[in-house]
């Protein structure tokens, strides 16, 4: 990269060009020419890189392998183009042992709710019996001790109805927790899926197929949109020669320059 610096020189050396010649010639004729104004070039020349103005670095987010790599570098990429696939053994293993005490835990919750349904029709026969008893009882028809078994039939169905009511809660409890935890599996094993958030070019592919990674491992640059810039490193003796605004001049073999 070149930059351009002009300088308007005007000098007058007639007289002085003069002078020197006679003495130094021993008077022996000279030529003058007249002083004019003209440009003066000073050219800045450095080595620089082309670079996109925005970048996206897309790194791991948990230890897997790299299964699959579907695009190289320079390729075009849109927003949510899949770039590379990944594996986790040891997260489809949690996977699979989570549903499993999921399944469990709802078959259990199941069971649980239908024992209520049935607990529930007992307590209604059992304050049914009671009113029946309890007027049997006031008309003399009954007596005091049958009036009691029907009264513990009652408490001890209300008991085993809170009881299982409780424990329906806790089983209910236990499948929302499991479901929060598939969630969360879930969504890591969408991160296995790599891709790019932006619309640009796949600058780079940092790893290869069937490396294992690590959080926070840089697998791709991807360069967002299609503004580019040159990036070069100046001297400190250059920098003084390089104003912001000036003109620079570009030249790459491959653009047959």
């Amino acid at each position: 990269m070149k930059f351009r610096k002009t300088w308007l020189v005007g000098i007058v050396v007639a007289v002085v060009i003069g002078i020197a010649a006679l003495v130094l010639g021993g008077g022996q004729p000279v030529q003058v020419v007249e002083a004019q104004q003209g440009t003066f070039s000073q050219v800045v020349e450095e080595t620089g890189y082309v670079q996109v103005v925005e970048e996206q670095q897309i790194q791991a987010t948990q230890a897997a392998r790299v299964s699959q790599l579907l695009l190289e570098a320079g390729d075009q990429v849109h927003n949510g183009q899949l770039l590379m696939i990944l594996t986790n053994p040891e997260l489809e293993a949690e996977i699979a042992s989570v549903q499993s005490q999921l399944a469990q835990v709802e078959s259990q919750l199941e069971q649980a709710q239908l024992q209520l349904v049935s607990l529930q029709a007992q307590l209604n026969q059992a304050r049914n019996d009671m009113d029946r008893k309890k007027a049997l009882l006031d008309a003399g028809a009954l007596s005091e001790a049958e009036y009691q078994a029907a009264q513990l039939v009652l408490t001890q169905t209300e008991s085993q109805l809170a009881q299982q009511e409780s424990g329906a809660a806790a089983l209910a409890k236990q499948v929302k927790d499991y479901q929060v935890m598939l969630d969360t599996l879930f969504t890591k094993r969408a991160e296995l899926e790599v891709k790019s958030s932006v619309d640009g070019i796949l600058l780079d592919l940092l790893v290869k197929k069937g490396q294992v990674v690590t959080p926070g491992m840089l697998l791709a640059q991807v360069g967002a949109g299609e503004e580019l810039e040159v990036k070069i490193d100046l001297l400190s003796d250059e920098i003084r020669q390089v104003q912001v605004g000036q003109k620079a001049t570009i030249s790459s073999p491959v653009l047959g320059e």
